[in-house]
């Protein structure tokens, strides 16, 4: 008689602790940022403002997302004269670069939301 009732209890555990979600695991569900194109990048945006009204829980996600993101130095520039590079770029990072454009990407609802966010904290 023991051993069905010691089942039971393993089951209504397992139950239990199996019905916590954690939030962040949608983040592995998604296309690696740096290979989608910014209208694609753009799209996933509004869902993370959405899923993460947080500030700080969003910004969390957001670098979750961004884990792996092939590293490049010096890869944010101008947009034109002698530096051509973007001002606002997912498919490259250093470190500095991860830190700023997350916080862009945190702030925005658009690609173009986040380039002017970038423009303010880095220009």
């Amino acid at each position: 008689m023991k051993i069905p009732k010691y089942i039971f209890l393993m089951v209504i555990w397992f139950t239990a602790c199996g019905s916590h979600n954690d939030p962040f695991s949608w983040v592995e569900t998604i296309p690696d940022p740096w290979t989608l194109s910014q209208i694609e990048f753009e799209s996933f945006l509004p869902q993370f403002q959405k899923r993460f009204p947080n500030y700080h829980d969003r910004l969390k996600a957001l670098n979750l997302w961004r884990v792996g993101t092939p590293y490049g130095i010096f890869c944010l520039g101008e947009e034109s004269g002698k530096d051509n590079d973007p001002i606002l770029r997912a498919d490259l990072s250093d470190c500095t670069v991860h830190v700023l454009t997350s916080l862009a990407f945190a702030e925005s609802f658009t690609w173009q939301n986040a380039r002017d966010a970038m423009v303010d904290i880095h220009y």
